[in-house]
């Protein structure tokens, strides 16, 4: 029996390691996540193959171009400007270790996107 094709997508997240639960979780739904550590990696990959990606999950707080940079909003922001000129119609989600992110309506307005909290089920998260 062939191996059913995982779609593929781009996971702009600066700790995956800490995640593994997730990815495994994501392979056994159907999903291949290609880790970016950076908003600047990230974009790098999705401009070299945008066809490639099904989707997008991002961090809420990571970094723009390397590890060494204070962890803020920074990065997620930089990304989605720069997604948006690649690919403006792709699904995206925020994937966040941050629960203050999930109910706060300013910051849900601000990125027009779903957020979900990490510790949480993922089921919600697989059907976006």
């Amino acid at each position: 029996m062939p191996t059913p094709t995982l779609l593929k997508i781009l996971w702009i997240e600066d700790q995956p390691e800490e995640n593994a639960a997730f990815v495994r979780d994501c392979a056994m739904e159907g999903y291949e996540l290609v880790n970016a550590r950076t908003a600047e990696k990230g974009i790098e990959l999705l401009k070299d193959t945008p066809e490639s990606f099904a989707g997008i999950i991002l961090d809420a707080l990571g970094y723009k171009k390397d590890t060494n940079e204070a962890i803020k909003t920074a990065g997620l922001h930089h990304a989605l400007r720069e997604i948006h000129s690649i690919l403006p119609d792709i699904p995206k989600v925020v994937f966040t270790g941050q629960e203050k992110f999930v109910d706060d309506d300013d910051f849900q307005e601000n990125i027009d996107l779903p957020v979900f909290y990490k510790h949480a089920d993922n089921e919600p998260l697989y059907e976006k």
